[in-house]
């Protein structure tokens, strides 16, 4: 390490701030409500909101006591739109919170600062960094099972002890069709439904945060039938504890 700093625990492990600590920094806050109706090609009981974020390299975390899907609308100008929606919960309230790369400005006049080697701010005590608690991928499961509403992964809740949590879901969309014949079309051919289900991330408390897989919407195809897709899908916890 050319600059820096080197903080040494009881048991010997180095916790090192240095000229390659990179982290994000703690934008804003704020609370929207999902009480719009749903775009007409989606699930009838979906109800959503929007949020955009003047950056490319944002993080969203959110939290809600409803499952929220989140998806990605639209990127334009330097901004990324966010969709939230809920199923059968209108007006739901989701809080979120903000993180972008950390500023190389200094933020107080007062406090601690690291510098690398050439004299860029790279760490400052007056900012509020980005505290991970846990990330994970996956794959969306057997179709299966959708129709059934059964939980995504099961097992997948996350509790942690005297903090406060939110979750940012990864990737601009995540979501997966599957195919099913349902009768044969007596003009030739075969009909077909497609099912669509999507990942949802919330918190039931301000400790926990859990994850289910929700119906989106049920489609009926004529003698052609679209393809069915298995999608990944990623989650990211933070600990939003004081922000």
């Amino acid at each position: 390490m050319t600059a820096g700093l080197q903080v040494y625990r009881d048991d010997g492990v180095v916790l090192q701030i240095d000229e390659s600590f990179i982290n994000l920094q703690f934008i804003r806050k704020g609370i929207i409500q999902l009480n719009a109706k749903n775009p007409t090609n989606l699930g009838t009981n979906w109800m959503y909101n929007t949020l955009t974020v003047s950056s490319l390299t944002a993080i969203v975390a959110i939290r809600c006591p409803y499952p929220v899907y989140t998806n990605v609308s639209a990127v334009n100008n330097g901004s990324v739109t966010y969709e939230y929606f809920v199923n059968n919960a209108a007006g739901a309230t989701l809080e979120y919170w903000i993180y972008d790369t950390a500023s190389t400005t200094l933020g107080s006049t007062a406090g601690f600062q690291v510098f690398d080697a050439s004299g860029v701010l790279i760490f400052d005590s007056s900012f509020q960094y980005a505290t991970y608690l846990n990330n994970f991928t996956g794959t969306m499961p057997d179709a299966a099972i959708w129709t059934t509403n059964e939980q995504m992964d099961t097992g997948r809740t996350f509790t942690y002890s005297g903090k406060q949590v939110a979750v940012a879901q990864t990737g601009s969309t995540c979501w997966v069709n599957f195919v099913y014949l349902i009768s044969e079309n007596p003009n030739g051919g075969y009909d077909y439904y497609a099912t669509t289900a999507v990942p949802c991330a919330w918190t039931p408390n301000a400790e926990t945060v859990a994850f289910k897989t929700n119906l989106w919407v049920n489609s009926l195809y004529g003698a052609g039938a679209p393809p069915s897709n298995f999608s990944p899908y990623g989650f990211l916890i933070f600990d939003v504890t004081g922000t």
